[in-house]
């Protein structure tokens, strides 16, 4: 029962370990060195090297000073990790925050504007009715002092925020320069949804303009103003992505994979500690020594486990993925992780955890590995299909259509079985809404 137990606990820390970033198994690792005074660091392994093998229950090791080679290729790798961060940029509420100074009004009814800021969405708009806000705020404030607190956000910039929803933040952005002004206020405030679902015909009956009319105010619409003025904020974290495993075809033309981050460092016991296991030391010390030290054996078995378990998976959807990694991404096949994890003996959630976040490198490209899991897709002649693919063929169908006569669904079913995709009607609608295309009748391009 106890054995039981502790191979429950080992998998669960397993478990744990396969869901951490390669820096944060780093920092975990250095976590345990802080805190476990009975282990040093013995060496560096680089490239596919494992852990060092020979480590047993009962043998402990000389410490030794590693060398600075072995220093310099750690601190090398943990400052690229720092190199890929970029500095935080200024958020879109830092931004107003910041042109409060400039607007005439007292410290109060600023303090109250910085409240207001930090209610916005990070497109700028406020999603919460202003009475709310004027109830949640903890100072003093009137009615009419927090519309007008109001007011003066929606002149800030970027033009458009501090408005309640998209049809306002496109009115706030009119500009009495713009050559259609009026006609696009009359349009966006009197007929909106018409202009959003494509139905010009319609709206140009309802105002009496006449559809190019209405189209040049469209396209001057769309070269002023952003429908989104937050975006230009968004917190955007680059980061160079530094793939976990290379697939490559060995002598023999097979394809197999290697790993290339990094191993864990290898740790080792103290001298000095060695030296309290000797006979002179107490049991209850012994124990304690041996117990802090199969810690960190644990720890070292748990990433051996899970990186020979990436290396199985990897290795299972290259083989899978062959004709994609030769030809390209159009000749991917239908897989399932529950394919791979019945093929390397694991569950279907280990799987998921061990390609979370892990990227390959591959003759066609970088690639998260979760992108090689497609599902399928049966056709009428029983032949089954990536449904990718379908969905690919869908998007080229319509890139490439007449927007004055787009395709219908009927038409995309027909053209897609030229192309060798025999799909019912009801398929194609159905993968066409996936993809986030609009039926024809939104399409159309007047």
């Amino acid at each position: 029962m106890r054995q039981k137990m502790e191979m429950k606990a080992f998998m669960a820390h397993v478990t744990k370990l396969l869901q951490l970033p390669e820096q944060a198994l780093w920092e975990h690792i250095e976590f345990i060195l802080d805190e476990n005074d009975f282990v040093s660091v013995d060496e560096i392994h680089e490239g596919t090297a494992e852990i060092a093998s020979e480590y047993s229950d009962g043998d402990f090791y000389v410490e030794s000073r590693p060398s600075t080679n072995r220093v310099a290729a750690c601190l090398k790798y943990h400052n690229d990790m720092i190199s890929n961060v970029e500095s935080k940029p200024t958020t879109l509420h830092e931004h107003l925050c910041g042109q409060l100074a400039f607007c005439d009004m007292s410290t109060r009814l600023q303090d109250f504007s910085k409240f207001l800021i930090y209610n916005l969405d990070p497109n700028g708009t406020l999603q919460i009715p202003l009475s709310e806000i004027v109830f949640d705020y903890e100072g003093e404030i009137r009615m009419d002092e927090a519309e007008h607190a109001l007011v003066e956000i929606q002149k800030m910039d970027p033009p458009g925020v501090g408005a309640s929803d998209g049809k306002e933040r496109l009115l706030l952005q009119l500009s009495d320069d713009m050559v259609h002004r009026n006609i696009l206020d009359t349009l966006i405030r009197y007929h909106f949804e018409d202009l959003t679902d494509e139905r010009l015909p319609l709206a140009a009956q309802k105002t009496g303009y006449s559809i190019e009319l209405i189209q040049q105010a469209m396209s001057e619409l769309r070269y002023h103003v952003n429908p989104f003025p937050g975006r230009q904020f968004e917190e955007r974290t680059e980061r160079r992505i530094n793939p976990d495993v290379e697939a490559f075809q060995n002598d023999d033309g097979q394809w197999t994979v290697k790993l290339l981050r990094p191993a864990p460092e290898f740790m080792k016991i103290h001298t000095k500690y060695e030296e309290i296991l000797g006979n002179s030391a107490s049991k209850q010390t012994k124990d304690h020594i041996r117990k802090e030290v199969g810690k960190v054996k644990w720890t070292i078995d748990c990433i051996q486990m899970g990186r020979e378990t990436l290396r199985c998976v990897a290795q299972a959807i290259v083989y899978h993925q062959s004709s994609f990694l030769e030809s390209g991404p159009n000749y991917i096949r239908p897989l399932r992780m529950q394919e791979v994890a019945d093929q390397i003996g694991v569950n279907l959630s280990t799987v998921s955890r061990t390609v979370s976040d892990r990227w390959i490198e591959t003759p066609q490209g970088l690639f998260p590995l979760r992108r090689f899991f497609v599902r399928s897709t049966k056709t009428y002649s029983g032949k089954i299909i990536a449904r990718e693919l379908a969905l690919n063929a869908i998007q080229d169908l319509v890139d490439n259509e007449d927007k004055s006569n787009p395709l219908s669904d009927d038409q995309l079913d027909a053209q897609l079985a030229q192309l060798g995709f025999s799909l019912s009607r009801r398929t194609v609608t159905k993968y066409r809404t996936m993809a986030d295309i609009p039926p024809s009748s939104r399409r159309r391009r007047y």
